[in-house]
C-alpha cells in the first residue's frame, strides 16, 4: 500500500508509522504533524481523482500476487498504483506514468519494445528514444499521434495502437502500465494464442498452446497446437527447457536452452488482480497468454462495442483500427453457444447473425462458426468468417486468429451493457 500511495504522490514511507505512531491533528492556526499532513494529502488526492478509500484498499488487495481467486475479478479496472495518478481530459483510464510498449515489428535484431513516459493531462509522451510526441484526441479514449498512428485505451488501462517502426509501414502495438513482477508471480496454468513462424522460412501463422509455470519460473508442462486445433502435449522427453527470469530492463527473459533462443515477456496485472503475459521474439513473433479458466456465456441482451486491430503475416497493420458492435440474441446453456446480431454497417445499423461456441478448441477459448453465408437484416447476404478467440481475463480484451485470411487480431472492449 505504501508504494502504491507513493506512486500516486502521497509518501508514507518516511517518518513514523501512520497506523501505530502518534498523530497530532491541525487545530486553529497550529498545523498538524507530518502524519496528519500525509493523511490530508491522501484525502485531497482521493477527492481529486474521485476515488474512495474503500476502492483504493480493494484495488490493493486484488492486485497482490497472493490474492485468491475469490478476491480477484474479471471486471476491468485500473491497477491501484494508477488510481491516484492524473488522468487525461477525455479518458479516465489513461493516467500519467510509465508504460510498456510492445510492437509487432520485424525490423530489428532485438525485440521491439521499450518504455514511454506519459503526461496524461497534457496528452504528451516521451517515446522510447527520448522524443516528445503529442496525442490528438479523436474521441473518448482514442487518439492519433504525430506519425499518423492511432491509440485506443480501455478501462483496464490497456491500449492497442498502430505505430511507426523500422520501416515506413505502420505496425501493430499494445501498451500498458509498466510493472515489476517476480518469477513467483507467474506461477500457474496458462492458455496462449500467438502469431509466429514455427519452421525456418515458413509462413507466419496463428498457433495456440497451454503451459504451466512453477514458482521459480520454469515451464513444467506444455501443449502446442501448430494449426490451432491439433495439439501435441510434450512428454518428459520432449518438453523443452523453458525458463522465465527477471530482466533488469523490465519484464522477463524467456530462455529456451533446447532451441537456443531468448525472448522477452512482460506481465500486466490489472485492477481486478488477473494477469496477462505478452511475449515478443526478435523477428516480431508475438504471444498473448492468460490464466487457464473456462469462458462463461454472456447474458441475453448484452450489447458490446469493441475496437479491433489486425496484424498481417508480414508484421504490419495496414488497416485502421475499426469498430465492431453486437447484441446477444440467444443463449443455449446446454450446447455452450450463443447467437448475436453483429452490426455490418454503422450508417444503416444493418446486422447479421453470428454463432459462437465457448470453450471450443479447449477450455478458455471461443470459436465463431464459419465460413457461413448469412442474411443481412436490411437485405442481401454476407459471409461470416471463422475465428478462434482467447479472452484475456480481467483486461476487457481478446486476441483472435482468422485462419482463412491468416490474420491476427487484438480486440479491446470499448463498452458493455449489461
Amino acid at each position: 500500500m505504501i508504494e502504491t500511495l507513493k506512486a500516486g504522490g502521497v509518501d508514507f514511507s518516511a517518518g513514523a508509522n501512520v497506523l501505530t505512531g502518534a498523530l497530532a491533528a491541525a487545530h486553529g492556526t497550529v498545523a498538524g504533524d507530518a502524519n496528519d499532513q500525509r493523511l490530508d494529502a491522501l484525502q485531497a488526492a482521493l477527492t481529486t481523482r474521485a476515488v474512495t478509500l474503500a476502492e483504493l484498499t480493494q484495488g490493493v488487495a486484488r492486485a497482490a500476487p497472493s490474492a485468491s481467486a475469490g478476491v480477484r475479478t474479471t471486471v476491468a479496472s485500473l491497477p491501484p498504483e494508477l488510481l491516484l495518478a492524473a488522468p487525461a481530459p477525455n479518458c479516465p483510464s489513461l493516467r500519467s506514468g510509465k508504460y510498456r510498449v510492445i510492437v509487432n515489428d520485424d525490423g530489428g535484431t532485438v525485440p521491439a519494445t521499450g518504455v514511454i513516459t506519459l503526461n496524461a493531462p497534457a496528452l504528451t509522451l516521451v517515446n522510447t528514444v527520448g522524443l516528445t510526441e503529442v496525442l490528438t484526441p479523436t474521441g473518448p479514449c482514442t487518439y492519433t499521434d504525430e506519425d499518423g498512428g492511432e491509440v485506443f485505451i480501455n478501462k483496464a488501462g490497456v491500449a492497442i495502437a498502430r505505430v511507426s517502426g523500422a520501416t515506413t509501414a505502420l505496425h501493430g502495438a499494445v501498451f500498458f502500465p509498466e510493472q515489476a513482477h517476480s518469477v513467483a508471480d507467474l506461477a500457474g496454468d496458462y492458455n496462449a494464442l500467438a502469431f509466429d513462424r514455427t519452421t525456418a522460412g515458413g509462413l507466419v501463422h496463428a498457433t495456440s498452446s497451454g503451459f504451466t509455470v512453477d514458482g521459480v519460473g520454469k515451464v513444467t508442462a506444455l501443449t502446442f497446437c501448430d494449426d490451432l486445433r491439433v495439439c501435441v502435449p510434450a512428454t518428459a522427453a520432449t518438453l523443452p527447457s523453458l525458463t522465465y527470469s527477471v530482466n533488469a530492463a523490465g519484464g522477463f527473459n524467456v530462455t529456451n536452452t533446447t532451441a537456443g533462443y531468448l525472448d522477452r515477456a512482460f506481465v500486466y496485472r490489472a485492477g481486478g488482480g488477473e494477469v496477462m503475459v505478452v511475449e515478443l521474439a526478435n523477428p516480431g513473433h508475438i504471444t498473448f497468454s492468460t490464466r487457464n479458466a473456462a469462458v462463461t456465456l454472456p447474458p441475453l441482451g448484452r450489447i458490446q462495442q469493441s475496437w479491433n486491430l489486425f496484424l498481417s503475416s508480414i508484421y504490419t497493420a495496414p488497416a485502421a483500427i475499426n469498430l465492431s458492435k453486437y447484441t446477444v440474441t440467444g443463449v443455449d446453456v446446454a450446447a455452450g453457444t450463443y447467437a448475436r446480431a453483429a452490426v455490418v454497417d454503422f450508417n444503416t445499423l444493418a446486422t447479421r447473425p453470428e454463432t459462437l461456441e465457448i470453450n471450443s478448441l479447449r477450455s478458455g477459448y471461443s470459436h465463431r462458426v464459419g465460413p457461413v453465408t448469412v442474411p443481412i437484416s436490411l437485405g442481401g447476404t454476407t459471409t461470416v468468417a471463422e475465428f478462434i478467440a482467447l479472452p484475456m481475463r480481467g483486461m476487457d480484451m481478446s486476441v483472435l486468429a482468422l485462419p482463412a485470411s491468416n490474420q491476427f487480431g487484438v480486440s479491446l472492449i470499448e463498452s458493455t451493457s449489461p
